[in-house]
């Protein structure tokens, strides 16, 4: 037994077609590509039929363009659109390749040389290699750049000097689906139709706040401080503190954007935007120059950050080349090398 709703129209006519998504009394074994007939239960007469397109969706919503066009693609479109669909409705949890293949009805052996092509041109990322688990191109670039503009300014104050408030993160959800089964309802033969698929995010991600000023630049004048730019960076731990349901995904997000650049790892524990660092760097050397050495004391005055970010930044300045220590004190390498 079953419960049918019509998603792009209110009534369904002889002869006609559309998409519907069928609510299940009990689970049923199908795959992307089955097809299957309905009949009424009294009296017991043949009343339609069609084909899966996707045997584990979300709940959707009726009439939305958006799901309209999920379902052109996943009836008509070519392989590797109908995965960029499901790959984006399994959202930041992303999907599993078996998983995949059930809800794509692509065969293992040409989905992996498909996936393969993805993920050279960056529209798919293997983003767990022992579980074999996938993330859609658009939802890694839509969370990649949420991501890093919270990260380059994890510390939002005020003119007043105050924190300005901050939310915390929304769920964007955990790529879980119901009993649901997603079916195109014909009389006829499906349409092929080309359509977009939509991107989910995870948004709200938040860093440390602080209150803190520092100065930079030259002739003692007050400017934005470089720790505004984004140096008191959550640690790993928090970050994976805030989405406590979702740690695994979140580690091997950050693992992907420290393998693309976007991150860079000084610490164990501390993962820096390339941008905040970039910046640092030019000031930093700038302070070099001027006062010929650097201590934690004018690191601090730099910056604004406590000593849980300047040791290892210093630190990762001495590892690139940028200084050498001298006992406490940091002195530019290039001054030395000549």
């Amino acid at each position: 037994m079953a419960r049918i709703i019509l998603l792009d129209r209110d009534e369904l006519e002889p002869d006609g077609e559309g998409y519907c998504q069928i609510i299940l009394a009990a689970p049923l074994a199908a795959v992307a590509g089955d097809r299957f007939v309905v009949r009424s239960s009294s009296p017991v007469t043949t009343i339609g039929g069609g084909m899966i397109v996707d045997p584990l969706p979300a709940k959707h919503k009726r009439s939305a363009e958006a799901v309209v066009a999920e379902f052109r693609i996943l009836a008509g479109g070519d392989q590797a659109a109908r995965a960029a669909v499901v790959m984006a409705r399994a959202g930041l949890g992303g999907i599993r390749e078996s998983s995949l293949v059930v809800r794509t009805g692509i065969r293992r052996a040409e989905l992996r040389r498909l996936l393969e092509g993805m993920f050279s041109a960056r529209t798919a990322y293997l983003v767990d290699r022992d579980e074999a688990r996938v993330l859609s191109g658009p939802v890694y670039a839509d969370l990649l750049e949420r991501i890093s503009g919270n990260w380059r300014c994890t510390q939002t104050v005020s003119p007043q000097g105050g924190a300005l408030p901050g939310g915390a993160p929304d769920d964007a959800g955990d790529g879980r689906r119901g009993r649901a089964e997603d079916l195109r309802m014909a009389s006829g033969s499906s349409k092929s139709a080309e359509g977009l698929s939509p991107r989910r995010s995870m948004s709200g991600w938040r860093g440390i706040r602080s209150t803190s000023r520092g100065r930079w630049g030259t002739s003692g004048e007050t400017r934005r401080p470089v720790s505004e730019s984004g140096l008191a960076p959550p640690t790993l731990k928090e970050a994976l503190e805030r989405f406590p349901d979702r740690k695994k995904e979140i580690a091997s997000l950050i693992r992907v954007m420290t393998q693309e650049g976007e991150l860079v790892r000084i610490s164990e524990d501390l993962n820096f935007h390339r941008d905040a660092l970039a910046t640092l760097r030019e000031e930093y050397r700038k302070l070099l120059v001027r006062d010929g050495k650097a201590t934690p004391a004018s690191f601090r005055e730099l910056t604004g950050l406590s000593r849980k970010f300047i040791i290892p930044l210093m630190e990762y300045f001495d590892m690139t080349k940028l200084t050498i220590r001298a006992g406490e004190q940091r002195i530019l390498r290039e001054r030395q090398d000549k």
